[in-house]
């Protein structure tokens, strides 16, 4: 049984069908495109780690019990916390540079996670001079200033790029990308993913969570394109 059809089957849709969620779990076992899925889920966890590298890194200087597992550390300091700073920051600097090239090329769309992690580096670049100037000594502090000015000075314009944007300029970018990819696949694997959409609707209606109204619509929605369904329901009024 396949991740859709058990989620299909033992799922919770109390909030209502996501169809979206149910057609990327076929998307991301479908054999062209199972190596691609992978490496986007790969690429969103290095991501969301470089987005909140900034404000991890001021924990570096800070030691005490690992929560009752009977081991301790006093925390970095001097040249320890000078390496630790330029890896945390250097990656904080990639991570927010991520994020402006993403908003760039994904139709300039407003993000709320972006901000969020933007403001929080921000702040931890501003307070980062003084905090760890603590641990070393001056001219050990002069020289881990390059990787927090460029984190601060990229949260800043991922700041105005984001809070200036009123709407993306192509909306549903990545949606759209993903769709085309799936309509491009092999006419074997096409069929596979209608095959399994069948089993997926059977189940739905089977669990009284979709009509037949509603099954025929989502059979009549092109592969790859079920996001658009949800889409639909949040405009519908209820």
């Amino acid at each position: 049984m396949s991740d859709a059809v058990r989620h299909a089957r033992e799922g919770d849709f109390s909030q209502g069908v996501d169809f979206g969620i149910l057609e990327w779990q076929q998307i991301r076992l479908t054999p062209s495109l199972r190596g691609w899925a992978r490496w986007q889920m790969a690429a969103g966890a290095v991501k969301a780690l470089a987005m909140i590298s900034a404000p991890a890194g001021l924990l570096l200087p800070l030691g005490g019990d690992d929560f009752g597992s009977r081991m301790s550390g006093e925390g970095f300091h001097g040249d320890g916390l000078g390496t630790g700073v330029h890896l945390t920051f250097w990656f904080a600097a990639i991570g927010q540079a991520w994020v402006l090239l993403d908003w760039w090329r994904r139709g300039r769309e407003r993000s709320g996670a972006a901000v969020a992690c933007a403001v929080l580096a921000l702040l931890s670049a501003m307070v980062a001079p003084w905090w760890f100037a603590l641990g070393m000594s001056a001219h050990a502090a002069q020289g881990i200033l390059a990787p927090i000015i460029a984190t601060g000075l990229l949260a800043v314009a991922v700041l105005v790029a984001h809070l200036g944007a009123s709407r993306p300029t192509v909306p549903d970018r990545r949606e759209i990308e993903l769709a085309q990819r799936v309509q491009a696949l092999p006419e074997v694997e096409q069929q596979a993913m209608r095959e399994e959409r069948e089993t997926i609707l059977t189940i739905l209606q089977e669990r009284d969570l979709i009509d037949v109204a509603r099954a025929e619509e989502a059979r009549a929605t092109s592969l790859g394109e079920w996001w658009r369904l949800d889409e639909r329901s949040a405009t519908t009024p209820s």
